[in-house]
């Protein structure tokens, strides 16, 4: 029988922080979905609970955009 994975509520959290440097500039939108999006089903694969990823993305939606915007040179 497989062991279930268990991640600590304070890894989820580090994570959306590493995250949420990704949100806005230098960086462009699809940078940092795809930052978002990939962290988030390597947590989900680690074993992160429904409530600690709602927990992320809640931190995510919270965090403010540096600079204001996204890089719009990036093609976005």
């Amino acid at each position: 029988m497989t062991e279930k994975k268990t991640l600590s509520d304070e890894t989820v959290r580090k994570m959306a922080d590493h995250v949420a440097l990704f949100k806005g500039r230098p960086w462009s939108w699809s940078e940092f979905n795809a930052t978002k999006s990939n962290v988030r089903r390597n947590l989900a694969e680690e074993g992160a609970t429904e409530e600690q990823l709602k927990e992320f993305d809640r931190i995510i939606d919270e965090a403010p955009i540096a600079g204001g915007s996204f890089n719009a040179w990036s093609g976005d």
